[in-house]
């Protein structure tokens, strides 16, 4: 009788731990990322190197990702926080917003972005065409010259499948 009652208590045991959310798990999930972090189904990695916003994309490119797409108000202030966790402000940084004809997101991700600061995207001097963050401070998005050296942010979809 004891060991059927040893029995289910560690059957039950292990299905809360099977359920239980593990801290180890946001690592596991972004594991075929080097130095990437979870957040809602993607991946993410703040680089504080500076370089223009094609150079940057072209950095994102070569781990196999994207500058990061914002889709809601929520990843726009995780990547906040993630840039002030790296650099101990909200320092200006670029994610994937660029205008051509219109304004799309380098990861081919339908863009449905509203949250510009007052006045932006305002294209000054005509060449304003690359999506910055954090202008002053954590809660403006603007429009910014693409050959401005700024951090970056890259992104991608997470491979983990819960």
């Amino acid at each position: 009788m004891t060991s059927v009652l040893l029995f289910t208590l560690l059957l039950c045991g292990f299905g809360l731990e099977v359920n239980a959310e593990s801290p180890v798990l946001p690592d596991i999930r972004c594991s075929r990322f080097t130095g990437f972090t979870w957040y809602n189904g993607r991946c993410y990695r703040f680089v504080k190197q500076q370089k223009d916003w094609y150079e940057a994309e072209k950095a994102c490119n070569r781990f196999g990702v994207h500058l990061a797409s914002i889709r809601t108000q929520d990843e726009h202030d995780f990547i906040s926080d993630l840039i002030l966790k790296n650099t101990g402000s909200y320092t200006r940084t670029w994610v994937g917003g660029h205008k051509g004809l219109v304004w799309t997101w380098s990861d081919g991700s339908p863009f449905t972005f509203s949250s510009w600061s007052p006045g932006e995207p305002n294209n000054a001097g005509g060449n304003e065409n690359c999506m910055r963050i954090n202008l002053r401070g954590r809660d403006y998005v603007d429009n910014a010259n693409c050959d401005i050296r700024l951090s970056f942010v890259c992104s991608q979809e997470s491979l983990w499948l819960p």
